[in-house]
């Protein structure tokens, strides 16, 4: 025992100064060493986004002592370098991704090829690099499509309408943007939404290239739309889904980022509307002005390319003061890099605002400039390979079309077994209200057979009394109700058959306003006194449900001895309001109609 407590001193004592010694080596300016665990994948990650300069030394680090794969160590470099806003970073990504696309990491890992196309997608988008974009976006597609990825597989499509367009092919890139949008439009999860607003970005960009500024108009209403839906039912968006933002403050951030973008594009779109004079111009101009003010209060507009569409705004509407200071700001962002689709902006804005100022020297010279400028742009990309992987995908929508077909004869197939299903369904289900109602008509048969049994039975009682004399007929209701003749006089049951022998004899139920008061006034009975006599001294719970089945008696007679007269007649001469109330009580009672039962009667030949 004694020894066990020492080992755990001693154990206690070298932990508290293995401690004390790594926090005095730590303030004596310790560097991490090849040995450190720390350097690992999930630490790079962790940290890449705001230390760029530090996630590289732990991606040597980790190298080094074994703890990151040089695959892995590459995807890594080229994802902190996608990172950075410098030109030469992203190059030298571009050519560690290009190289890992051939290796064994890629190829057998399905989530290591994902992330490189990813990223090669990406650095071509920034780069501007229509080719490459093509070429990756297409790969990307595939893949996606592969891995069941649907929505991504659109996303991308939707990237490929816009490049298709910038490559002379408008009809089909507008074609393939619409069938993205509509496809994601009316989804309600998170990845459908941003995938839709993506291709509704990408389309807008399309038709501004085109000079079509009016159909811009609607789709940046749709995105706006969709984003107020989401701002103001967040959790109807919630799929779980790794794009969606994880708080409060990154969904608000999100919504104003997107609204902000289509606050630029309706001023844009009604300023360029404006510009051209169409029909209600003032409206125009008035729209572009709204939406410029929305747009300048956004943090987007702070940026390069927001400051970019804050100068094409003021240039539309007139604003020329405003503009140069934006371009000399964007000069200075740029520095030395002048082939590129912002400073032929740039010219193009310059010699617009010279004509204006009556400088048509400056105007054509600007204008020379802004079209050797773009005819270079235009000459690179013609010059690009993008054609050749235009070519596949059209490769890609001819087996996509072989595939619908086959998908067509297959759903024919699956439709002809469906309609046979049915048709076995129906006729089973016709067999069986085919049987139930056979079942429901001898049941019905029998219920007709014992009421008219029953009738029959009260029918012949009935005469046998009425062939009594007088005098017997006396002594038998003497015998069947001794005592008092006077109504005040007798017991409930007495009264009971004493008021019940009248209603009988005199058929007094056959007048539809017959009831409690009926038998108050003629025999100066209380309506207390009358209600104990039927509830008490009968096995009817009240007078109402006496006379009913009285009236129903005589109905079942009539039915059986009157067959010229029909269902309604023989209502009122039982003594019931209406054919309805009739029919409802009959079948309350008997369970069959009385239709029904005057059928039967005339196939047993009563």
């Amino acid at each position: 025992m004694r020894k066990g407590v020492y080992l755990y001193i001693i154990s206690v004592l070298t932990v508290v100064l293995a401690a004390c010694l790594d926090a005095g080596n730590r303030g004596n300016g310790y560097e991490a060493q090849p040995s450190d665990t720390i350097y690992t994948a999930d630490a790079v990650m962790n940290i890449y986004g705001h230390d760029s300069e530090r996630a590289l030394e732990i991606i040597d680090s980790g190298v080094l002592v074994g703890n990151i794969e040089p695959d892995r160590a590459t995807l890594l470099r080229a994802t902190v370098y996608c990172k950075s806003s410098d030109e030469w970073p992203l190059d030298t990504a571009y050519q560690m991704l290009e190289s890992l696309m051939e290796s064994d990491f890629v190829n057998k890992e399905p989530d290591n090829r994902w992330n490189v196309l990813d990223l090669l997608v990406g650095i071509s988008r920034r780069r501007g690099d229509n080719v490459a974009y093509l070429r990756w976006a297409t790969e990307k597609a595939d893949y996606c499509r592969l891995q069941g990825e649907e929505t991504e597989a659109l996303r991308t499509e939707a990237e490929i309408g816009a490049v298709l367009t910038r490559m002379g092919e408008v009809e089909k890139g507008l074609s393939k943007l619409d069938g993205v949008i509509g496809a994601l439009d009316n989804q309600s999860h998170f990845n459908e939404l941003d995938a839709c607003i993506i291709a509704l970005k990408r389309k807008i960009g399309v038709l501004s290239e085109l000079d079509r500024p009016s159909e811009m108009i609607p789709l940046a209403n749709r995105m706006i739309e969709k984003i107020n839906d989401f701002r103001e039912h967040p959790n109807d968006y919630d799929d779980g889904s790794y794009r969606l933002p994880p708080n409060e403050t990154e969904r608000q951030g999100y919504c104003d980022f997107y609204t902000s973008q289509a606050y630029s594009y309706l001023t844009i779109a009604y300023g360029d509307c404006w510009e051209r004079g169409r029909p209600r111009p003032r409206q125009y101009q008035d729209s572009a002005r709204h939406y410029l003010a929305l747009f300048e209060r956004s943090d987007y507009s702070k940026t390069l390319n927001g400051r970019m569409i804050l100068s094409s705004a003021y240039l539309r509407l007139g604003q020329y003061s405003k503009v140069l200071p934006i371009y000399d700001e964007v000069e200075d962002r740029l520095g030395d890099d002048t082939l590129n689709s912002n400073y032929v902006t740039i010219l193009k804005g310059c010699a617009v605002m010279a004509e204006a100022a009556g400088n048509y020297y400056a105007a054509n010279s600007y204008l020379r400039r802004y079209g050797e400028l773009r005819d270079i742009l235009n000459k690179q990309l013609l010059e690009s390979r993008a054609h050749e992987y235009a070519a596949r995908y059209h490769l890609q929508e001819e087996q996509m079309k072989v595939e619908a077909e086959r998908q067509k004869a297959q759903n024919s197939r699956r439709a002809a077994i469906i309609h046979l299903v049915l048709a076995l369904l129906a006729i089973v289900a016709a067999v069986w209200l085919f049987l139930s109602r056979r079942a429901i008509d001898r049941k019905n048969r029998v219920l007709a057979e014992r009421l008219a049994e029953a009738v029959k039975l009260k029918t012949e009682t009935a005469a046998a009394r009425n062939a009594l004399s007088a005098e017997d007929t006396s002594a038998v209701e003497e015998q069947r109700t001794p005592g008092p003749c006077n109504p005040d006089e007798m017991s409930d049951e007495q009264l009971f058959d004493y008021l019940s022998g009248v209603i009988r004899s005199e058929k007094l139920y056959t007048d539809p306003s017959f009831g409690r008061q009926t038998l108050m006034d003629r025999f100066h009975l209380s309506d207390r006194r009358i209600g104990a006599a039927f509830a008490q001294g009968s096995q009817y719970a009240s007078i109402s449900e006496f006379i009913r089945e009285l009236r129903l008696e005589h109905a079942c007679q009539m039915l059986t001895d009157r067959p010229d007269l029909n269902i309604s007649d023989i209502s009122i001469a039982s003594g019931f309001n209406s054919p309805i109330v009739f029919s409802r009580a009959f079948k309350a009672k008997y369970e069959i109609t009385p239709s029904y039962y005057r059928s039967q009667m005339v196939l047993m030949g009563a």
